[in-house]
């Protein structure tokens, strides 16, 4: 399988902001892009928080 996917571990991340959220979703635009994907494992609460009130949850994709 060729696809690429990249899986990345955040369970070490107490916070993130929107620089850190902006190169994700640009990381998930270009593996899009190749018919690949972007998984986010083990984002702590805060984390998620983020996700939420920058409405991007639904773009990315949590992995457990």
């Amino acid at each position: 399988d060729g696809v690429p996917r990249i899986v990345v571990d955040l369970g070490g991340l107490d916070f993130i902001d929107v620089s850190g959220l902006d190169a994700l979703l640009e990381a998930r635009s270009q593996l899009t892009a190749l018919d690949g994907s972007l998984a986010l494992r083990r984002p702590r609460p805060m984390v998620t928080r983020m996700l939420s009130l920058l409405g991007v949850e639904d773009q990315l994709l949590v992995d457990s």
